[in-house]
């Protein structure tokens, strides 16, 4: 099933209305034409008490998706996961929520350049390395009146040694920390649901393996 965030709700793809999808998702949009389902679609977006939101398709989900993301510009960025030698991860405190470090790419950059380089801008940590992509996150929010979609690409990184982290003040950024597996759960909660519901499960292999 494909997602795409948009403040604290979740906006779930799917060809049929699956029983078993979370309880939580309560409004359901049959997707037909572009025209009716913006039109549904941007009253749900400015109801009060959003729940997340179900939409419905005949056509495959990867297609239906995909047409969806076409409907609003796309931002393009990158980030990484970073664990450093004694399995710590780094997470960065931006606005009152913990994140892991990531950014605009720059015109014509690679997504795992891109990833490097914002990873170092914001934390200072180094060197740095990708182990493998992890899955992406889609996100939307409202620019200049305009509805724009954040699309991540996020890469596993290794860190060697424990660097002394400097946090990137002027872009907001007030902390840079390793995080271990005893204070996960503090900084989950006080993070954003897209860091739950998609990085959650390298998260989780993380502390599994920390366990081990």
């Amino acid at each position: 099933m494909y997602k795409v965030f948009y403040d604290s709700q979740c906006i779930y793809f799917d060809r049929f209305i699956n029983r078993d999808r979370p309880e939580q998702v309560i409004k359901e949009i049959e997707y037909q034409t572009d025209e009716q389902f913006l039109e549904e679609f941007h009253e749900w977006m400015h109801a009060p008490d959003k729940a997340d939101l179900l939409v419905l398709s005949d056509v495959d989900n990867k297609l239906r998706f995909r047409r969806f993301l076409g409907l609003f510009k796309e931002v393009k960025a990158a980030g990484g996961v970073v664990m450093n030698e004694n399995r710590e991860i780094l997470f960065i405190r931006r606005l009152g929520h913990w994140d892991f470090p990531k950014g605009h790419l720059d015109p014509g950059e690679a997504a795992e350049a891109g990833a490097l380089r914002e990873v170092a801008e914001e934390t200072a940590a180094g060197p740095l390395t990708i182990l493998r992509p992890l899955p992406d996150t889609h996100h939307l929010y409202k620019e200049h009146h305009k509805i724009k979609i954040k699309h991540t690409r996020w890469f596993l990184m290794h860190c060697a040694g424990k660097p002394v982290l400097v946090p990137q003040r002027d872009e907001g950024i007030s902390e840079a920390a390793w995080i271990g597996s005893g204070r996960l759960d503090e900084v989950l909660a006080a993070t954003f649901r897209s860091v739950n519901e998609v990085l959650g499960p390298e998260i989780s292999a993380f502390r599994n393996k920390r366990t081990d």
